[in-house]
């Protein structure tokens, strides 16, 4: 082999290694780039924060996609590429938070709850263009004491247990309406004995879309 012919066998291999490590590049740059910024703890929860949540799958706090359950009075922003997933909770929050779903919130283990504001007495706002869900065995898609919930006509919650389900400390515990808040879309609860919305205080429902609980022994509004 003379000397141009290696290098130009040299430029091949160079270029064949380039193409086939391109695949796992892209894949580690969009798991380097899926989460919720700024980055929440025990010790340090974001409180009073704009939090940002982007890319692919997000699973920052151990059994919760984002959150410890202290963080606050936080705008939090789900983009359409970012699902927040965690086998306990997808968002585990305190009181006063606002989020706005373009994407995926959800909990894949049994029980789990894919928003919770845990906090006795919090509440939680969420305008949800997305999806929400809690696909197993006793899941809950959204818990707080009181919820003041928006769902768009592209938005869907969903859960095999209870779909959106408001605690009732503090007063109403569900509200979607009036001030632009209502159902849209489909609100659902999908296992047996099933609650589509359980309040356990006053409620204020404004729907345009469905709600509805498939399976036997099931209840729409509880």
């Amino acid at each position: 082999m003379n000397p141009v012919q290696s290098k130009k066998l040299v430029r091949r291999v160079a270029t064949v290694l380039m193409m086939s490590a391109a695949p796992f590049l892209a894949a580690e740059h969009a798991r380097a780039q899926a989460a919720c910024t700024p980055a929440t703890s025990a010790g340090a929860p974001v409180i009073n924060g704009m939090v940002t949540c982007t890319g692919g799958s997000i699973t920052q706090n151990g059994t919760a996609g984002y959150g410890t359950g202290a963080e606050g009075e936080n705008q939090i922003a789900v983009q359409s590429s970012a699902t927040v997933t965690g086998a306990a909770q997808g968002f585990l929050l305190g009181d006063l938070n606002t989020i706005t779903n373009n994407g995926t919130v959800e909990a894949t283990g049994t029980n789990g709850i894919a928003i919770e504001a845990q906090t006795a007495g919090a509440s939680i706002n969420i305008s949800n263009f997305g999806t929400t869900r809690a696909a197993e065995s006793g899941g809950t898609a959204i818990k707080a004491d009181q919820v003041l919930l928006s769902n768009a006509a592209t938005g869907t919650i969903s859960a095999f247990g209870v779909a959106v389900d408001g605690r009732g400390l503090g007063g109403s515990s569900v509200s979607m309406g009036p001030g632009g808040r209502g159902n849209f879309g489909l609100i659902e609860a999908t296992g047996v004995g099933g609650i589509a919305i359980r309040s356990a205080a006053d409620a204020n429902i404004i729907n345009s879309g469905t709600i509805q609980a498939n399976g036997s022994q099931g209840t729409a509004i509880q």
